[in-house]
């Protein structure tokens, strides 16, 4: 059994918040702490209207990539937002070898 850390996530205030005014060091400490307390995976979901949610989704996993490399699932129910974010994640792993 893997354990999925899922307190990334927009719908959650404080993270809408965060999310809201790029607060990129609470982000990556959500981020630490969960792998911390054993998630193999970093669950990752902007939350955000649908035309926002392509540019704040690919900040997102920018900025937790930045922070750990654990492997991340996407959530999105925008197909736009989770092509651009996954274009976004093969030039990371491209450039930085992420496991």
């Amino acid at each position: 059994m893997e354990i999925i850390g899922e307190k990334i996530n927009g719908t959650l205030q404080d993270v809408k918040g965060a999310i809201r005014e790029r607060n990129a060091s609470f982000i990556r400490d959500l981020a630490r702490r969960q792998v911390e307390a054993g998630a193999a995976l970093v669950d990752v979901n902007a939350g955000t209207l649908p035309a926002e949610e392509p540019e704040a989704l690919s900040w997102l996993v920018r900025t937790v990539q930045d922070e750990v490399n654990t492997p991340l699932c996407l959530a999105s129910a925008n197909p736009r937002a989770l092509t651009m974010t996954i274009q976004e994640i093969q030039q990371t792993e491209m450039s930085h070898s992420i496991s």
